[in-house]
């Protein structure tokens, strides 16, 4: 038989868990809005031309891998049109 105590201490560290795990998926999320967000800005300011597709592509992604590196592809491309 679980004791009082044990299941509120339990009940505790578990809300706990669930907080620091809600505050990652959260830190995680506006990571990659921000990316997403300096993707397309960094191109517009390198006079980069994104098609469609490629754009909603960057919007639509939920990979922080495939920002990075989509991300590093911008920062160091020639210029012109850029496919994603």
């Amino acid at each position: 038989m679980m004791s009082y105590l044990t299941k509120t201490v339990q009940d505790k560290f578990r809300r706990e868990d669930i907080f620091q795990m809600t505050m990652h998926d959260a830190y995680r999320e506006g990571e990659m809005v921000a990316l997403r967000k300096n993707i397309l800005e960094l191109a517009a300011l390198r006079n980069l031309t994104l098609s469609a597709e490629s754009k909603e592509r960057v919007l639509a992604c939920e990979d922080i891998d495939q920002l990075q590196a989509w991300f590093r592809v911008i920062a160091t491309a020639e210029g012109g049109a850029l496919e994603l």
